[in-house]
């Protein structure tokens, strides 16, 4: 009874939250090249661009790169030195720059920055690389 539901709201989710035939059917198909691809194979692949990625980070100014080879999926952590620019500053000015690079700011509080390859293609770490380390320079430089 809608008369016993005061404050909240009187319709459903809408349009806005409807999924259409073209956003299932991408999502089935990635879903099938993701169980086809042999587990070891594509954690190879993902060590390798995290390797790539932390050999691209190496020699920055203010940071510190560490490779994580634990577990299934392989990661990249930038850990920030104080005085610098900040981990959630960093993340933010990557994702402004063309191309955009983004990170999960869920370290951010701790001056890390980590970098997971399930979505990298080959040539993307050198890319990262450039970009985190054009931002730092400048940082460092103003």
């Amino acid at each position: 009874d809608k008369a016993r539901l005061k404050g909240l709201q009187q319709h459903g989710i809408g349009r806005s939250c409807k999924v259409g035939k073209e956003e299932a059917v991408g999502l089935l198909v990635a879903l099938r090249l993701f169980l086809a691809e042999d587990a070891g194979e594509r954690r190879s692949r993902w060590l390798r661009l995290m390797q790539e990625l932390a050999a691209g980070l190496r020699d920055l100014p203010g940071a510190e790169v560490h490779l994580l080879d634990r577990g299934e999926v392989p990661q990249v952590a930038l850990d920030l030195a104080p005085g610098g620019p900040g981990a959630l500053a960093l993340m933010r000015r990557l994702g402004r720059r063309p191309p955009p690079v983004y990170a999960h700011p869920f370290a951010a509080a701790q001056g890390r920055v980590p970098f997971a390859p399930a979505c990298l293609q080959d040539g993307e770490p050198a890319l990262i690389a450039r970009q985190v380390r054009a931002v730092l320079e400048q940082a460092e430089s103003a």
